[in-house]
């Protein structure tokens, strides 16, 4: 368990690299505190997460296997509150969009404003 004095604060991270650090660094942790404003405060595993998501894409696809690009824009960005379903569905999104793709680079500009415009 992180206390509080130990927290692992993603949001204060200013760099790609650190935000990674902090996420890798969460990932040894059994469970992390949440802590919402206006709810009751939950726990969370990092890495039970990155597992599910693992099972759940072997599940659909066979293989559990997940690239940096979907770790970065999907499963570090998600936690165990949201559906397992849609997550999967995101990381697929981005592989059939790359597969796709002329310009590796600019899908992922155009699925990042898909999902903020939605």
């Amino acid at each position: 368990m992180i206390h509080n004095t130990q927290r692992v604060e993603v949001n204060k991270s200013r760099t790609v690299p650190a935000m990674q650090e902090c996420f890798l660094r969460a990932l040894a942790a059994q469970y992390i505190e949440i802590k919402y404003s206006d709810m009751p405060a939950t726990w969370f595993s990092p890495l039970r997460h990155t597992l599910a998501v693992l099972l759940d894409i072997e599940r659909l696809t066979g293989e559990a296997s997940i690239s940096f690009i979907e770790m970065a824009l999907v499963v570090q960005l998600t936690s165990s509150a949201d559906n397992i379903d849609d997550i999967s569905r995101h990381v697929l999104e981005i592989r059939v969009a790359r597969n796709e793709a002329k310009s590796k680079q600019n899908s992922i500009v155009l699925i990042i404003m898909k999902w903020l415009t939605g």
